[in-house]
């Protein structure tokens, strides 16, 4: 829960690969924008609203999508291992919830 509370995620991402050891692997917890709540506050109610916690948590610079994590951990040159919604919403649409990525350098 920290990437998305900074201005260059990427940036740090590459910085923690240099001192990660051979086979070192990242956990990560970041929240999905495409998540339902929030997709339907911004599809329906046209709204893109701020709240203390969660997905729209006020202090987030950076918002993500499933794709969009993936991207970034390649581009600094990670692999992924493993990802999955973690969220414990009973709904059957798990590709919109928030994601927890394992990635290896």
């Amino acid at each position: 829960d920290v990437l998305e509370h900074v201005s260059y995620p990427d940036t740090i991402l590459k910085e923690i690969k240099i001192k990660l050891k051979q086979n070192g692997v990242v956990i990560s917890s970041i929240p999905n924008v495409r998540y339902h709540s929030a997709m339907y506050n911004f599809l329906f109610k046209k709204d893109w609203k701020y709240a203390k916690s969660g997905v729209m948590d006020y202090t987030h610079l950076r918002f993500f999508t499933s794709k969009s994590i993936k991207r970034m951990y390649m581009n600094a040159g990670y692999s992924i291992v493993h990802h999955k919604g973690i969220n414990k919403t009973k709904s059957i649409k798990p590709y919109f919830l928030n994601i927890l990525f394992l990635f290896t350098a």
